[in-house]
């Protein structure tokens, strides 16, 4: 996610998903699924600042897509399942599959100090003898920033229309070796492991690590271990620029934000799919069987409240049960991605809008999808 909203959407999903018993059987008529989601569409692009979406949904095996709106503003052109979205911060979750695969593999221990695999030593990236491990980075707990370089953080909260532009100038200015320079001016505060905050320089630390391990690159991993073996073939990890992805736009902007440009890793942001994809990745994570998906989706750590981490997944208990979510923004994208894997339910959101109100609001969608299709069958 490259937003500062980590904490409101958390208090979003707490408020719609707090404390009540566990829910019932779910619908599974592929034709109610689709009139749910029609109508939650309808609820959604009521709102002026969304021009498109585009939602998704596996429930016991089967799949509903459906796509409303314009890509551009009275372009007559509403997405469809061949619509490339950049999925940004969802990016981090096919991340944290790769390194629960590794894992299994016998080739990476998440408790490993980071600096083993470093080009310097670092001496910077402990606090009190206590180094980052690789399970900080996975759950945002290693005390990094947010983003490296330091002034890349803040850019979004000023919601200015010139955002987009000034973000993307700063992205092409950057690449690996100022990202090592910066890395050695970190100071931490506290032990890795005691506070999350959510770090998308620790997942870009994420990737290089992993093509340390594996001895290629991530995108050749991502198609070696996850998307040629799911038949993910519009799913890509695309570097310095995100292709033909679908571009989006800022708040009230009318010309399209500039596509993500990513010169590091991609561990934090630069793959694109399409939403038949995003649901067939979906519906791997609901394979409980799957040593790999099993292994991603345990929690490696806890605030002790409402809080729960796995490698990179967001994990919730709730009257839904257990649940797996993770964001993904850009100055002209959001998505959310939903899994239930105990009910064989998935729920992805997408729209080529991105402002302050609009991970909120297809959070909401996501919500009065689920509660159709599970409490009114009570």
């Amino acid at each position: 996610m490259r937003y500062s909203w980590t904490g409101w959407c958390t208090a979003w999903m707490v408020l719609l998903l707090s404390g009540q018993q566990l829910w019932g059987q779910v619908v599974t008529d592929t034709t109610v699924v689709a009139e749910v989601v029609e109508r939650a569409a309808a609820k959604v692009l009521r709102s002026r600042d969304i021009r498109s979406v585009s939602i998704g949904v596996v429930v016991d095996g089967k799949t509903v897509t459906r796509h409303f709106g314009e890509l551009t503003p009275g372009g007559g052109n509403p997405p469809d399942d061949g619509t490339v979205f950049e999925i940004a911060s969802v990016t981090k979750t096919l991340v944290g599959y790769l390194v629960a695969a590794t894992v299994a593999a016998g080739k990476l221990d998440i408790d490993e100090d980071i600096r083993s695999y470093l080009p310097a030593p670092y001496p910077n990236l402990a606090y009190d003898g206590e180094p980052i491990r690789i399970r900080h980075l996975l759950t945002h707990t290693s005390g990094l920033p947010g983003f490296l370089p330091l002034a890349w953080n803040g850019v979004f909260e000023t919601f200015a229309p010139d955002v987009p532009a000034r973000f993307h100038a700063l992205e092409q200015q950057y690449g690996k070796d100022d990202f090592w320079e910066d890395l050695a001016t970190v100071r931490l505060s506290e032990p890795p492991g005691s506070t999350y905050a959510y770090s998308s320089a620790g997942t870009e630390l994420l990737a290089y690590i992993l093509e340390q391990v594996n001895e290629a690159a991530l995108d050749q991993q991502l198609e070696t271990i996850l998307t040629g073996p799911e038949k993910l073939a519009h799913t890509q990890l695309k570097l310095r620029g995100t292709g033909d992805a679908v571009q989006g736009y800022w708040m009230e902007n009318d010309a399209p934000s500039p596509r993500s440009f990513n010169s590091l890793w991609g561990g934090g942001v630069g793959v694109t799919a399409t939403l038949p994809d995003l649901l067939r990745y979906a519906a791997l994570q609901l394979r409980k069987e799957d040593p790999v998906v099993s292994r991603s989706h345990e929690i490696l750590y806890t605030d002790g409240k409402s809080r729960h981490i796995a490698y990179c997944w967001n994990v919730w208990r709730d009257k839904y049960g257990t649940s797996y979510n993770h964001h993904g923004g850009t100055s002209g994208t959001q998505n959310w991605l939903y899994v239930f894997p105990d009910h064989e339910l998935a729920v992805s959101v997408i729209s080529n809008h991105s402002g302050p109100k609009t991970a909120g609001k297809l959070n909401q969608t996501v919500h009065r999808i689920v509660r159709e299709l599970v409490d009114t069958r009570r």
